[in-house]
C-alpha cells in the first residue's frame, strides 16, 4: 500500500483547485498547461511528508512522481529530500513483499536498503524523473537540497549541462537554482558562470530564477555582484536585472536601470462592485490616454502614504490601500518608470476629478475598450485573469 499517495489523496480540497490552477498558470498556452490539482496547500503537503517519509519506498515514489496531480508529485520530491537528508537515520526502505495480511506489502528484513549509496540513489531517481518536475515550485523546493547538496564537494559540470542543454525550462531552472546551496556555503562562482549561460534566455521564469540567485549571491558579496553586473546590466533582461538589484538602494537601482532618468510612482487599482476605476489624462504628451490614478512618491513616504495623498489630491477621495498587486517596470523614451500598483477600495463613494478629463468604472471584460498608457496596459492580463475573485470580495 502506498501510504504517501493515499494520505495525499485524502487531503484533497476541491474548493482550492481553481485558485491553484490559476496561480500555477495551467490554462492553454501557459507554462503549466494541463497540470491537475487536488487543492492541497504546501504546509499540508509538508505535514503529510513528515508523517510518511520513513515508510515510503522508491517504488512508492515512482508511483507518486508519475501522478497527474501536482501536489502528489511535490510530495514525492519532498519525501526524496527527507530520505536524502536522513541517510543512516531512517529504517531500511521498504521492499515489496506480498503474502502479508490481505496482501498488504510488508518490510522484508532480508533486503535492507544500502545506506552507503542511498544518497546516490536519490540523485539518480531525481535526474531520471525530471519530466515530473514541471513547474517552478517543484524545482525550487527540491533541486538545491538534493543536487546542490550532493554536488557541494563534487564536480558541477552537470549543472552547466542542464542550464545549457536542458530539454525543458524546468531542467534549465534546476541548473541555476541548485547553486543556492553553494551560495549558502560562500561559493558564488558557479552562480555567476551559470547566470552567463542563461543571460539571454527567452523565458521570463528563467529571468526570475537567475535574478533571484544573483540577488542571493549579492547578499553575501555585493562587490562581486556589481562586478558581474557592470558589463551586462545594459543588455540583460529587465526582470532579471530588477530581481538581482532588489536589495540595492533606490539610487543604485536607478543607476542600473538603463541610465535613463528613473521615476518611481504608485498607482491605485480601485475596485467596487466588480469594476475597476480608470482615469483619462487631461494634459501632457499622453493626453487622452487612460491610466490607473496615482503619482510620484515624495521623499520619506511609504508607497501606501504616497498613494493616499495622491488620490486625495487627484480625486478628492479617501482610499483604503489593501495589497500590492504588481510592480511594473517600463521604459518610456525619456525615462524609466517603476510603478507600484496596489489594490484599493474607497471609504466613500464620492469622487471629484481634479486633474483628469474623464473616468470610468470598467468590468474586467471591458478593460480593452479604452486606450491605456503602455505601462498600465501591462496590468490588464493580470486583472482579466486573476482579479474576478478579488473584485467580488472587495465590494464597497
Amino acid at each position: 500500500m502506498n501510504v504517501l499517495l493515499n494520505r495525499m489523496l485524502s487531503k484533497a480540497c476541491p474548493a482550492e483547485v481553481p485558485g491553484l490552477s490559476r496561480f500555477f498558470k495551467t490554462g492553454p498556452g501557459q507554462y503549466g498547461e494541463g497540470d491537475k490539482f487536488l487543492g492541497i496547500k504546501v504546509p499540508v503537503t509538508r505535514t503529510v511528508v513528515k508523517e510518511c517519509w520513513k515508510e515510503t519506498s522508491f517504488q512508492d515514489l515512482e508511483e507518486c512522481i508519475a501522478s497527474p496531480y501536482h501536489e502528489v508529485r511535490l510530495a514525492a520530491l519532498l519525501t526524496l529530500v527527507e530520505i536524502f537528508r536522513h541517510v543512516g537515520k531512517r529504517p531500511p526502505i521498504r521492499s515489496e513483499v506480498t503474502g502479508g495480511p490481505s496482501g498488504v506489502t510488508t518490510p522484508d528484513p532480508s533486503c535492507p536498503a544500502p545506506t552507503g549509496h542511498l544518497q546516490e540513489q536519490c540523485i539518480d531517481f531525481y535526474l531520471s524523473h525530471t519530466e515530473g518536475i514541471n513547474n517552478w515550485d517543484l524545482v525550487d523546493l527540491s533541486c538545491y537540497p538534493l543536487l546542490g547538496q550532493w554536488l557541494l564537494d563534487k564536480d558541477r559540470t552537470l549543472l552547466y549541462d542542464l542550464a545549457r542543454s536542458g530539454r525543458t525550462i524546468w531542467e534549465q531552472r534546476i541548473g541555476i537554482v541548485s547553486t543556492m546551496t553553494f551560495i549558502r556555503n560562500g561559493q558564488l562562482e558557479d552562480t555567476f558562470r551559470i547566470a552567463d549561460i542563461l543571460l539571454h534566455h527567452p523565458h521570463d521564469l528563467i529571468h526570475k530564477a537567475v535574478g533571484w540567485l544573483l540577488r542571493e549571491a549579492g547578499k553575501r558579496d555585493k562587490p562581486a555582484l556589481e562586478a558581474w553586473l557592470q558589463p551586462r546590466y545594459r543588455t540583460m533582461p529587465r526582470t532579471m536585472l530588477r530581481y538581482a538589484i532588489e536589495k540595492f538602494t533606490p539610487e543604485e537601482r536607478a543607476r542600473y536601470l538603463s541610465g535613463k532618468k528613473a521615476i518611481e510612482v504608485v498607482a491605485a487599482i480601485i475596485i467596487r462592485d466588480g469594476k475597476v476605476f480608470a482615469t483619462q489624462r487631461g494634459y501632457g504628451p499622453w493626453k487622452d490616454w487612460w491610466e490607473f490614478p496615482g503619482g510620484k512618491r515624495e521623499e520619506g513616504e511609504t508607497p501606501e502614504e504616497a498613494l493616499r495623498r495622491e488620490i486625495k489630491e487627484e480625486l478628492d477621495a479617501t482610499i483604503i490601500v489593501h495589497n500590492l498587486l504588481k510592480t511594473i517596470d517600463w521604459d518610456y523614451p525619456e525615462f524609466h518608470l517603476t510603478m507600484h500598483c496596489y489594490v484599493c477600495t474607497l471609504e466613500a463613494a464620492q469622487m471629484h476629478l481634479n486633474e483628469h478629463e474623464a473616468a470610468r468604472w470598467l468590468k474586467a471584460e471591458d478593460l480593452q475598450s479604452v486606450q491605456w498608457l503602455p505601462a498600465d496596459l501591462q496590468l490588464l492580463p493580470l486583472i482579466e485573469a486573476e482579479l474576478p475573485k478579488k473584485l467580488y470580495l472587495c465590494k464597497n
